[in-house]
């Protein structure tokens, strides 16, 4: 059950695409503040939260009729479990469901296709927009962003921000089954689709896997895992991850385009060897808008190489 920061009644809602994880954060400058930290606080998995556009007009003041259907919109979205791609009512029926004049709901949808929170696809009606980004959720299957971007028809990119050796943390020691204190490389990097940045990556390697690896490496490298695996013989065959809501850092958020406070996509996961040892510990911040996580329905079955960077190293 999901509670309503507006009117405070529990809503039962639905996974519209099961194999969908995601939610879609925004500032909501038309809610009361006392009921904003409530809303944000209980994010809906799966369910498509509409941003309401950052900019405040006279006619789009609490109370008013434009904001009325922008608050109204988006519980209709939370009530029906709307998902990315869903078609939203026509007009009329918007009209005729909140009681508002059809001119003050076109007004309504203009602006939010102006600000790119909805979209018109000719005479099939208003759409809520599909990510650019659709990252699988697999512990079976590659989920290498050079390829998923690849593969949707869009362009790849990442700029090396940062390339260091380190001495593993508590957590990082944990997660990579190491001492504490052991030497790791860290790699951050900003990826890109068609050139628009839509996550920041941290990698952290186990230096003793990956001798002689350098910053040139990554910089000149297409796809780190191709370079893990054609250098260094590294194989990747399952991985455990986690995904969550939270506040990006400000560096993060300021890479990414995000307002300080907005939520982001925040995944962790460990990559493990076709051995079973850790090969990789990932700390993920997602656009909010950019990004959906999608599991898979047949991920029990045996280990599939979907993306070329998931097979084994060549004899």
């Amino acid at each position: 059950m999901l509670r309503c920061g507006v009117t405070g009644k529990k809503v039962a809602f639905r996974l519209p695409r099961a194999e969908h994880w995601y939610s879609n954060l925004g500032k909501w400058p038309l809610l009361p503040a006392e009921n904003r930290a409530d809303f944000n606080a209980c994010p809906a998995v799966g369910v498509y939260q509409m941003p309401i556009p950052a900019f405040i007009s006279q006619e789009q003041r609490p109370g008013s009729a434009l904001a009325r259907v922008h608050l109204l919109l988006r519980n209709l979205m939370l009530e029906t479990g709307m998902s990315h791609g869903d078609r939203i009512p026509s007009e009329r029926e918007l009209a005729e469901r909140f009681g508002i004049s059809r001119m003050t709901v076109r007004k309504a949808l203009n602006q939010l296709v102006d600000a790119g929170h909805l979209e018109r696809r000719g005479t099939a009606g208003t759409f809520l927009p599909e990510p650019a980004v659709v990252r699988p959720l697999s512990k079976r299957v590659s989920t290498a962003i050079s390829e998923v971007v690849g593969q949707a028809g869009h362009k790849p990119g990442a700029r090396l921000l940062f390339f260091e050796q380190a001495q593993a943390d508590a957590n990082i020691a944990r997660r990579l089954h190491l001492d504490e204190g052991a030497p790791v490389i860290v790699i951050k990097r900003l990826r890109l689709s068609d050139a628009v940045p839509f996550c920041v990556e941290t990698s952290y390697l186990p230096q003793h896997r990956v001798p002689g690896l350098v910053a040139a490496d990554v910089f000149a490298a297409p796809s780190l895992y191709a370079l893990l695996r054609e250098r260094f013989g590294m194989t990747f065959a399952t991985s455990d991850f986690h995904v969550s809501v939270a506040a990006a850092p400000e560096i993060e958020a300021d890479l990414l385009g995000l307002a300080p406070g907005v939520g982001a996509l925040a995944m962790r996961s460990t990559v493990y060897d076709r051995d079973g040892q850790p090969a990789e510990f990932l700390i993920s911040w997602n656009h909010p808008n950019r990004v959906a996580f999608e599991s898979l329905r047949d991920d029990a079955g045996p280990v599939k190489s979907v993306f070329t960077d998931w097979a084994s190293p060549t004899p």
